[in-house]
């Protein structure tokens, strides 16, 4: 069986691998958030800012991650381009 040499590897990925690298992690944002605390220890209104800011923060990861795959795209056209140039 042919092994994968690591400098082909890294040929082949291009421009966009580092973006490739950055969106391979799909963790919720809940699991970077605190441990909730006790609810007698926390206000009901302080538990309704964390659920908030919780909502917006997966709306802006989720907008990030669109943008960032866009990205991606658009450099590997661009990776594509300058190799025809090159041939």
């Amino acid at each position: 069986m042919k092994r994968n040499n690591p400098s082909n590897e890294r040929k082949r990925g291009g421009l966009g691998r580092g973006l490739e690298v950055l969106l391979v992690d799909t963790s919720p944002v809940e699991g970077v958030a605190p441990p909730p605390a006790a609810a007698s220890e926390t206000a009901p209104a302080a538990n309704a800012s964390t659920i908030a800011l919780q909502g917006a923060l997966h709306v802006e990861r989720k907008q990030l991650l669109q943008e960032a795959e866009a990205l991606r795209i658009l450099l590997l056209e661009f990776d594509l381009l300058v190799r025809a140039d090159l041939h």
